[in-house]
C-alpha cells in the first residue's frame, strides 16, 4: 500500500509532466502522458453506468423488489459485460427467485472474472451449501477468509460453521465458531450457531447461555424460538417452554418450526 507521501509525490510528478506540454497543450517529445483514446473513454463511461445500475439493483434487492433489481442488473451488463459485481447481484436475485441454474451460471461468470473476490467466494460457498454441495463449499469460504482485505470475515466464518453443522461435522463447526466469536463476541449468527452446536453436543446449559446472548442482541426468530423451546424441554424449564411455545404460535404460525411443534417432532 502506498504511503501518503508516495501518493503526493506521484501526483506532483503527474502534474509536472502535464506542465511540460508546449503551446496549445501539445506534448513535448519527452512526455509520456497520453490523452485517453475515444475507445477508452467509452469503456470508462460504460463502467460508470454499470456501477450505477448495479448499485441501484442492490438497493432494490435489499428491499425485496426482485423484478426491478433484475432489470437494473441487465441494464448494467448491457453497459459493461465485464463488471463483476453485477454477476454477484444476478446470482443473489436468481437465488431469491428460486432459479438455481441461472444463479449457478451467474456465479461461474463472476468467478471467471474475479476468482479471488472474497464477497463472491463467500456467497458462492453459501449457495453451494444451500444446494447440498457442502463438501465443495469450504474451499470458497476459506478463499474469502484468506483475503486480508475482506472487511467482514465473521460472515464467512458463520456461514462455514452453519454449513458444517448441516453436515453434522461438529468439530469443524466449532473451529469456525471459535474464530467468529473471537473476532466479534456479539455476532448474533455466531451466537445462535454456537447455541445450536452446544445443543447437538447435549450441552444444554451452554446452549441456553449462547442463545440468551443472541436474544439480547436480536429479536427471536422462528428458528431461535424453536431451539429455545427444545432447550427448555431438556432442562425442565417449563416457564421458558411455555413462553417460546406461545411465541411460535402467535408470531410464527406459518413457520416450519411451528409445524414441527404441532406434529410433536422435537428432534
Amino acid at each position: 500500500m502506498k504511503t501518503i507521501g508516495q501518493i503526493v509525490t506521484g501526483a506532483f510528478l503527474f502534474f509536472a509532466l502535464l506542465g511540460c506540454a508546449g503551446p496549445g497543450g501539445s506534448r513535448t517529445e519527452g512526455s509520456r502522458i497520453q490523452a485517453p483514446s475515444s475507445q477508452e473513454l467509452v469503456r470508462g463511461e460504460g463502467r460508470t453506468r454499470a456501477k450505477a445500475h448495479t448499485d441501484l439493483g442492490f438497493e432494490y434487492y435489499s428491499q425485496g423488489q426482485m423484478g426491478l433489481a433484475l432489470q437494473e442488473a441487465k441494464v448494467a451488463i448491457s453497459n459493461d459485460s465485464a463488471f463483476t459485481p453485477t454477476y454477484n447481484l444476478l446470482a443473489l436475485i436468481y437465488i431469491s427467485l428460486g432459479d438455481n441454474k441461472a444463479a449457478e451460471d451467474a456465479f461461474q461468470h463472476a468467478i471467471q472474472l474475479a476468482s479471488k473476490d472474497p464477497e463472491i467466494a463467500n456467497n458462492y460457498g453459501q449457495f453451494l451449501c444451500q444446494t447440498k454441495r457442502e463438501a465443495q463449499a469450504f474451499q470458497y469460504f476459506d478463499s474469502a477468509l484468506q483475503n486480508p482485505l475482506y472487511p467482514t470475515p465473521s460472515v464467512a466464518l458463520s456461514n462455514a460453521a452453519e454449513c458444517a453443522l448441516q453436515m453434522h461435522d461438529l468439530k469443524l463447526a466449532e473451529g469456525y465458531l471459535f474464530k467468529a466469536l473471537s473476532l466479534d463476541p456479539n455476532d448474533v449468527r455466531a451466537q445462535f450457531a454456537t447455541a445450536n452446536l452446544r445443543y447437538q453436543q447435549k450441552q444444554y446449559p451452554e446452549a441456553r447461555y449462547y442463545l440468551s446472548e443472541a436474544h439480547k442482541n436480536s429479536e427471536p426468530s422462528a428458528a431461535s424460538a424453536w431451539l429455545a423451546l427444545r432447550i427448555a424441554r431438556h432442562t425442565g424449564n417449563r416457564e421458558d417452554e411455555a413462553r417460546y411455545l406461545s411465541l411460535l404460535r402467535k408470531k410464527f404460525p406459518d413457520s416450519d418450526e411451528y409445524k414441527k411443534l404441532m406434529r410433536g417432532t422435537f428432534e
